[in-house]
Order: structure tokens, then sequence, then C-alpha cells
């Protein structure tokens, strides 16, 4: 079975934002990024931590195709420099989590990445994907 990419489910808005840092003098800024969620549905008390796995694979294979680079450069939106980069990209970065199976209470970080600023913009939207971390809920 094939696998599809995940990279370009994103905002038009995030990768114009990618473009603009990545033309700044910010370019190589590092920043810190958290997924949380607020509460627990249905007024539990916490939640246990799942779908750490599919995160990572989701930053491994985070990378464009050549029919991604052809799409956006028909859009006339980035510099060529920007997609050039987007060519050879390979995400990296630093990911610290609470383990698989920990109870969590709403509010706290429970995904952590580091990551120049305007690649993290690509990671950002993972969590509002269909491949959403599941998360299993408790009273």
């Amino acid at each position: 079975m094939r696998k599809h990419s995940l990279s370009m489910l994103m905002d038009l808005y995030e990768m114009t934002m990618a473009n603009g840092i990545f033309q700044s003098d910010m370019r190589d800024t590092i920043t810190y990024f958290d997924m949380f969620f607020r509460r627990v549905p249905d007024k539990g008390g916490y939640a246990i931590m799942a779908g750490l796995e599919q995160l990572i694979e989701y930053f491994n294979n985070l990378t464009f195709s050549k029919d991604d680079i052809k799409y956006l450069r028909g859009l006339n939106l980035f510099c060529d420099e920007f997609l050039d980069y987007l060519s050879d990209f390979k995400f990296e970065c630093d990911v610290w989590a609470v383990p698989e199976g920990t109870p969590h209470l709403p509010d706290g970080a429970y995904r952590h990445r580091k990551r120049s600023r305007y690649v993290g913009l690509f990671g950002r939207n993972y969590g509002a994907s269909h491949h959403k971390p599941s998360v299993s809920y408790r009273n």
C-alpha cells in the first residue's frame, strides 16, 4: 500500500509565513511549539497520552515532492530560494513528550518541539490533520 504524504496538509497561510520568515533575519531563530488540550470531553478528570509514535512518523516523513514544489511554484507566492530549500527539505526537531500511557491533566503541554521558527510551522498543523494523535479520556 502506498503511503500518502501529509506535508501539504496545512493552511496556505502557514506556508507563506514560513517563506517570509525564511527571507528574514529570523530564519535561524530557534523556537518552541507546544501541543496541548484545554479540557477533557464530558467533564472527565484526565486523559491518557497516546499517538506519540504517529507524531514521530509524521515528522520523519515530512518532505515535499516534486509535484508539491511545482504546485507551490505555480502560485507565484514564494521565492525561488525557499522552494529550492523545500525540494531538499528534511524535518529535524527535538521532541519532549510524556510517555505513552501516561495520565495527563488538561492545560499542560504534552508534546514539545524545538526547531527553527519557519521550519516549526510545518509541524504545527499535525494535530489538526486527520491523523490526530488519539487521547483516551477517563473520569
